[in-house]
């Protein structure tokens, strides 16, 4: 099927491969983040995940954990590095 636009006779095809191509740079970013995300699991273990974590910015002066009046973790900290 063939439809005109801006004076340029476009196939059905070629719409289709533009769509691909605003793909591609959305594809790029997913296998970045996935790249890092592989060698983040690589780096960190359960014995040195504050280490990786903290290597970047600095130690670690001060941190506090928020909880509920039952005691149970409210899953938000305050870390001060």
């Amino acid at each position: 099927m063939n439809e005109v636009s801006r004076d340029l006779v476009v196939n059905t095809d070629s719409k289709k491969k533009q769509a691909l191509m605003h793909l591609l740079p959305v594809l790029a970013e997913l296998l970045h983040a996935w790249d890092m995300e592989v060698s983040l699991e690589s780096l960190v273990e359960e014995s040195n995940f504050c280490e990786v974590l903290f290597y970047e910015v600095g130690d670690l002066k001060r941190y506090s954990i928020n909880y509920d009046k039952s005691g149970r973790s409210k899953v938000s900290t305050v870390v001060q590095v």
